[in-house]
């Protein structure tokens, strides 16, 4: 098997099955953070606010994946939080459920749920006085299996 993910600092590069990262071509990398591939990844941010017990935001992609993407996430605290500006990073395959006891004051829980057609974001809000409060998620998805 040969090593198709290199991660250093400044450097992110994913190879073609079957070749070695670290001495393949250009045109032997899917992904190459050397030069731009933004055919490659999918960026969007999508701002919302909660004001009760959950909040669910979704986003479909423009055309649906054959198998979940990989997609990272940055939530961003907004107004009304504990930490405004704050950026906490989730990182799935699939789904993920974080909890987080400071967000906005009381105890909260993202869940970050992928599928082919697109992500639907959950904030859970476990305060008993339900505070209103804003968070904007910031998200790539990377589309790995371009240039098979």
């Amino acid at each position: 098997m040969s090593n198709r993910l290199l991660i250093d600092p400044g450097r992110f590069n994913l190879s073609r099955p079957g070749q070695d990262v670290l001495v393949a071509s250009q045109q032997n990398l899917l992904f190459s953070g050397d030069v731009a591939s933004p055919a490659k990844v999918v960026r969007g941010q999508v701002s919302d606010i909660c004001s009760g017990t959950t909040k669910t935001t979704n986003v479909a992609f423009s055309s649906a994946f054959s198998i979940k993407p990989f997609v990272m996430v940055n939530l961003i605290s907004g107004s009304a939080t504990s930490r405004p500006g704050e950026i906490r990073t989730l990182r799935t395959f699939g789904d993920i459920k974080m909890p987080m006891n400071d967000f906005c004051f009381n105890f909260t829980r993202v869940e970050v749920a992928v599928s082919t057609s697109g992500i639907s974001f959950l904030m859970v809000n476990y305060g008993g006085s339900n505070p209103t409060f804003g968070y904007t998620y910031d998200y790539l998805v990377f589309n790995y299996r371009i240039g098979y």
